[in-house]
């Protein structure tokens, strides 16, 4: 597993690898790349020990299931008589950040990662698009930065939307703690006072 100070170099080794595809191939990388991704978050839903983050990962496995199915779909559209062949170049998705998905404490960390590793993609299928050879193959490097972009943003979404929750639970509960306090001296003056 590449650590998080290899990225740079993972990210030029995925470029090397990937910005000479064909349209044909491109496709079949992403199919592959998203059937991994799918694999990745199942084994991590496996080991991690915290329901909420299994159940995260369990649902970012469904998704990039339902990624490598709309790319499949694609494929046979355009490949009617093919099927996917598997392209030697490194995954994309996940892989960059195994190691710290597996060390993730709580939810909203667990999220972090998901959404670096969605950025991650991103950044490489848009660094693609200026390197591809042909115009068919940056249309689907453009659409797969599209669609990593669609993942990213619907997941820093939920990280706001949690994070915003845990924020406000604090708050309430420092406010529960300010009427408490409030209240045992409205209780004591009134005892001190004799009133009821």
């Amino acid at each position: 597993m590449p650590n998080i100070t290899d990225l740079d170099e993972y990210f030029s080794s995925v470029i090397e690898r990937l910005k000479c595809l064909r349209p044909k191939e491109v496709l079949s990388y992403a199919i592959f790349n998203e059937d991994e991704e799918t694999k990745y978050y199942e084994e991590l839903a496996r080991r991690v020990k915290r329901d909420s983050i299994k159940v995260l990962f369990i649902q970012m496995s469904d998704e990039s299931k339902e990624h490598r199915d709309r790319l499949y779909r694609l494929f046979k559209k355009l490949y009617t008589d093919e099927e996917p062949v598997k392209v030697d170049a490194p995954p994309v998705e996940v892989f960059p950040y195994y190691s710290e998905f597996e060390k993730a404490n709580d939810y909203l960390e667990a999220l972090e990662y998901c959404m670096k590793s969605e950025l991650f993609a991103k950044k490489v299928y848009e660094m693609l698009i200026s390197y591809a050879e042909n115009e068919d193959s940056r249309g689907i490097f453009s659409q797969l930065a599209l669609m990593e972009r669609d993942h990213y943003l619907r997941i820093r979404k939920a990280y706001e939307f949690i994070g915003g929750f845990m924020d406000k639970k604090k708050t309430i509960t420092e406010l529960i703690s300010w009427r408490l306090s409030i209240r045992r001296s409205v209780e004591g003056a009134l005892c001190f006072s004799g009133l009821p």
